[in-house]
Order: C-alpha cells, then structure tokens, then sequence
C-alpha cells in the first residue's frame, strides 16, 4: 500500500511538473508573441506616421505656392518644416536594416529650405523667382514620393505585411514576400538619388553637406612624407622619438588623409610622456596633422568630449577641480601644446571636464577679433599628458586671404540691440560661422538674465541678430548650447 502511494505520489508529482512546464513554456510563448507584437505594432505606427507627414507636407508645400500672403506664407513654411522634421522621425524607426539615406536627405533639404524662405519673409524679403521654382520643385518631388508611399501602403494591406518578418531575413518564402516593401523603399531611395541638389544659404544645403577647405592646404605629400610629419608633429621641439606606419589607402572625406599609427621608441619628455600607441590623420594635401588620439600605458584610447561653443566671456573656468588639478595649468598647457606647434594667439572658450580628461576648445584672436570656425580642441589628462588634439574644423576654414568688411555697427549699437531685460556685460568683435556654412563678422554681446547668462550675436553690417546661445559653467565644463 507505501509503495503503491509513493508510486502515485511520484505520477502525480511528474505530472504536475510536466502541466507546470507547459504552462511555462506557453506563458513564455505568449510573452515572445506579445513582445513580437509591440514591435510589430511599432513599425506599423512609424511607418503610416510617415506616409501621413509626407501627405501634410505635399499639401503645404502646395498651400504655400498658392498664397499670396507673405505673412500666411511664412506660416505655412514654418509648418512645412514640422512635418518634414516628423517624417524623419517616422523614417528612422522603421528597421535599422533599411538604408534610406537619400530620403532622410530630402525630407531635411525640404524642410530646411523651407524654414529659410520662412525667415527670409519674416524679416520682410520676399523670394525671388528662381527660389519659388526651387519650392515648387520640392512640391513635385513630394507628391511622387507621396504617391509612391500611398501605394507601398495598400500592398502592405493587401499581403498582410509584418515588418518584423523583413526584418528576421531568414530567407523563407515569408520572408521574402514581406521584403517586398523594403525593398519597394529602396528603390524609391534610388529614384530620390537624381533629385537636382539644392544649392541655398541652410545647414543641409548641398554645398554644406560636402564642404571643402576654404584655402589652399599645400602641395600633395605621399604616405611617407605623412609618417615623419606625424612623428614630427608628436615630438614638438626637443620631444621624444616615434616609430610611424601608415596607410597608404588615404581615408576618405573633405580632407582626404593617410592613417598613421605611431609608436614610442623612447618616453620623451611631457607633453606626451608615457603615451603607449597614437592614432593620427595627415592630409595628404600639405601634409597637415589634422588630429590625434593616445593610449596611455593604464588607459585606453584617449577621446575628445565636447566643444566649448561661440564664446568665453566671465571667469576662467575650472577644469581641474574635478579631479584636484591645478586649472591654470592645464590651460596653459594646452595653448603651449599649440604655440610649439605654430598655433599661435589662441584663446580658451570652453572645456568640458570627463573620464578623468579635459577637452579645451581654443580659437585664434587676431586683432582683437575672435575666429570662431578655426576652432581646435585639445584633451589633456590630469597630469598634464596631451591625449588628442583636433584641428579638422581649423584646416577646413582657415582662410589666409579673408577679408573683413567695414562694420557699419558700433559695439554701442550692438548693446542697444540686446533685449530690454539683458544686462549687457561685455561686447567684443568676433567672426562667427552660421548654420549655412557662412561665416559673417559680428558683434558678440554677453549679457545676463537673472542668473543665466547668454551670448548674442549682431551682423557687423546689417544689425541682423544671427545667433543666440546660453552659456552655462559648472565645476565640469563651461559650455554654449
């Protein structure tokens, strides 16, 4: 009788296990599904957000052909930015396995373009004709791109189309059935590629997204010329001495560069002391060191963090705090690192203080005007060791042969510009670049709000405001945003 009870205990038990683990096992299923779902349901929403957007900017763009307002115009093409910015949104939640670049390119030349003509008309100058065909080009281009998504969407309908299926690419014929859509995106992409390229005075105007150095860098080096500069560049006067090899394939982009990686062959002295391994980009042209990151013998790569913005006016910041350094010095260090290296007359105009490092972002004032575009960055840590140094931005805009205009402002015109409120506590002239990728001459205001501080920007010669930013210190960084 023990042994027929312990027998039924021990069924009973099994079997109650075996329920148990099919319960879990469904409960586990149904949690996939669910989860599978949600996401579905995620792409689903993004990807109708999109054709949405894309219809309401069509019909704007189309409104604002129609109006002979300025002031509705400028309205409805501040709209036409709103919805271009939310398809772009839309566009990337959709899987991350579709490259729809040009299409995220046109949605932001669309609405970029489009908030330009807006601000143009708010200030009272009204589009010229070759501006309105431009916008009614974009209108063209939004409608087939409108069209093209209308009927993506109805066979998306029709064949029950689940992007998480496309997404899996297991090769099934599910699968392949679903890939359809991406694939009919793709081809829309490439139908976007003969867009005529946008040539205007905004961010994502075509010229912008290409730029080029604004002077001449020097004559062409090969990729061993580009080796001894970099050691050359590393040493600095008396330095240490650096094995160098590099890439002769040259690493595309506006300023195409070899790669050189450099080794020490003895500490030297600091700045560069007991740094392991560096990373370094020459532009082939000239043989300019256009930047630098460094291993040191406890720590990986060295990364530059952040930038420090149009401007500096107040007191010093300090970056050294943080971690007990003496703030001065590495400040000055940085502008030494420079000086020995030809960068002469370089200003601090911010910092931002991470991992134990300090990025110090520095700009040339010659003649008391301060050129912002020719920004450097340099990364020390707290010992005063140089870990990077970024000079791309300066080689791209150093002009040599800039010509300033004559200001038709004084620096006490530019005061009675700021805000009634603003407690105007310095102005000084600086150079600064604009998001078109211009760069004007202009007076920079720093003023007071309470306890936040701003930095205001007036054209030298027409008084047009062209830039505000807040700037904020704190014992980590001192920054414009």
């Amino acid at each position: 009788m023990t042994r027929q009870r312990a027998a039924w205990i021990a069924a009973a038990a099994l079997a109650l296990t075996a329920v148990l683990a099919a319960l879990w096992g469904f409960q586990q299923r149904d949690q996939a599904s669910r989860a599978a779902n949600q996401l579905e349901a995620g792409y689903q929403r993004a990807f109708f957000a999109l054709v949405e957007h894309v219809e309401n900017l069509e019909t704007l763009l189309a409104k604002a052909l129609a109006s002979g307002s300025p002031m509705h115009q400028a309205v409805i093409l501040t709209r036409v930015q709103t919805e271009a910015q939310a398809a772009q949104e839309a566009l990337a939640a959709l899987p991350v396995g579709l490259e729809l670049q040009r299409s995220h390119q046109f949605l932001a030349q669309a609405g970029d373009y489009a908030y330009v003509l807006a601000e143009g008309l708010a200030a009272g100058q009204a589009p010229g004709d070759e501006a309105w065909t431009t916008l009614a080009e974009l209108k063209s281009q939004a409608a087939g791109l409108m069209e093209d998504l209308a009927r993506i969407r109805r066979r998306a309908l029709e064949d029950g189309f689940r992007w998480t299926e496309a997404a899996a690419g297991d090769g099934t014929a599910s699968a392949q059935t679903a890939s359809s859509v991406p694939g009919s995106l793709q081809e829309l992409d490439r139908e976007l590629q003969e867009v005529p390229a946008l040539i205007y005075d905004g961010p994502f105007s075509e010229q912008n997204l290409r730029p080029q150095p604004r002077s001449d860098l020097g004559p062409p080096v090969d990729a061993d010329e580009a080796a001894r500069r970099a050691a050359e560049f590393l040493s600095g006067p008396g330095g240490g001495r650096w094995r160098a090899t590099v890439e002769n394939d040259l690493v595309p982009g506006p300023v195409p560069a070899y790669a050189v990686t450099l080794e020490p062959q003895d500490d030297g002295p600091a700045p560069t002391a007991g740094l392991r391994r560096v990373l370094a980009y020459v532009s082939r042209a000239g043989g300019r060191v256009l930047w630098f990151l460094a291993e040191t013998g406890q720590e990986g790569p060295g990364e530059p963090a952040g930038t420090g913005g149009a401007g500096d006016q107040g007191r010093p910041g300090a970056p050294g705090e943080a971690a007990g350094a003496d703030p001065g010095r590495l400040r000055d260090r940085a502008a030494d690192f420079l000086s020995q290296r030809g960068f002469d007359g370089f200003v601090e105009t911010g910092w931002v203080w991470e991992s134990g490092r300090v990025t110090f972002s520095l700009v040339p004032e010659r003649g008391g005007i301060r050129f912002y575009p020719e920004l450097v960055k340099v990364t020390l840590d707290g010992e005063g060791r140089v870990l990077g140094y970024d000079a791309s931005a300066y080689w791209l805009n150093r002009d040599p042969g800039r010509r300033l205009p004559e200001p038709a402002l004084s620096g006490d015109d530019a005061r009675g510009l700021a805000g009634p409120l603003l407690q105007v506590q310095g102005v000084r002239q600086a150079v600064i670049p604009l998001p078109s990728g211009r760069h004007v001459l202009a007076w920079e205001v720093l003023g007071t709000l309470g306890e936040d501080r701003f930095l205001l920007y007036y054209n030298a010669v027409t008084g047009r405001e062209e830039m505000i930013l807040r700037l904020v210190e704190t014992d980590r960084a001192r920054i414009t945003f």
